[in-house]
């Protein structure tokens, strides 16, 4: 691994590492975006994230939970979804869960010039807006998942992306 996430620990980015398909198990981990070390701007996040396909998305509220998504594009500002049925949302904190997709949709990841997006339907499982300092989550049709956050409406603690190499 590439860096030290400021997030989680080595033995949750092994959880991490064994949810993922595969294919992606052993690859080598990049930090490729941190509002630590590259400030608070979706601007940097899509710009860092260029080009990399393949990235888990790190989150921390106020509240104390840590989640995020595994998505299988590179993230850029786009009209339409992107990513694949590889996708996948989860909780480290306070306890982790993997909601894989479930077929109900294919709103997998969506980025705009004002907010990042995964999963959708009646919510999204997450999203950032542009200032990354606050975020949504809810009841996400594409991953049957619950609201990820600790509340439906967060503050951002930090975000990293990770890209596998």
């Amino acid at each position: 691994m590439n860096g030290k996430s400021d997030i989680v620990t080595v033995e949750q980015m092994e959880t991490l590492r064994e949810a993922l398909p595969a294919m992606y198990r052993m690859r080598e981990w990049a930090l490729a975006y941190s509002t630590k070390r590259d400030g608070i701007s979706l601007k940097s996040l899509y710009r860092r994230a260029s080009g990399k396909a393949n990235t888990v998305l790190l989150v921390s509220d106020s509240g104390g939970a840590i989640f995020g998504a595994f998505c299988t594009e590179a993230w850029k500002v786009h009209s339409r979804y992107g990513g694949t049925g590889e996708s996948f949302v989860f909780t480290l904190a306070p306890e982790g869960v993997k909601y894989a997709w479930s077929g109900a949709n294919d709103y997998y990841m969506f980025g705009a010039a004002d907010s990042l997006s995964v999963g959708g339907g009646s919510a999204h499982a997450i999203r950032l807006e542009e200032d990354l300092l606050q975020g949504s989550s809810g009841e996400c049709e594409t991953f049957q998942s619950p609201p990820l956050a600790s509340e439906n409406m967060f503050r951002t603690a930090r975000i990293e992306l990770w890209s596998l190499e």
